[in-house]
């Protein structure tokens, strides 16, 4: 869907990873961009079933080195789903992910991710 000239897309996750989010000033409720990501990941990568070199391809064009994003507080989001044999499949699509990442672009001087 497109608002004010911007691509919105809608994704409906489910009620046990619904936490982590902080009222806004409206009817909107705020994750921190760790907890966008683990939905992200969540939805893309377990439920939708992404092939994994897109995930990859996906975090390789996030800033996820950046100091203001922390790689443990996904890992501590992941770690609080409830759900633990859902926790462990995406602390491990996330580590696997973000090991591949790492490894295609060690080389690399332009690359975000290091």
């Amino acid at each position: 869907m497109e608002i004010l000239n911007q691509f919105v897309e809608y994704t409906k996750i489910p009620r046990f990873m619904f936490w982590g989010y902080e009222k806004g000033t409206d009817v909107v409720n705020y994750a921190e961009p760790e907890k966008a990501f683990v939905d992200w990941l969540y939805v893309r990568g377990l439920h939708q079933k992404w092939p994994f070199e897109r995930i990859c391809s996906m975090m390789d064009d996030m800033y996820l080195t950046d100091e203001d994003f922390s790689l443990d507080k996904v890992r501590e989001y992941i770690k609080e789903i409830e759900n633990k044999d859902l926790s462990s499949r995406l602390l491990k699509l996330f580590e696997d992910a973000l090991k591949d990442v790492f490894e295609k672009n060690k080389n690399n001087p332009f690359s975000k991710i290091l």
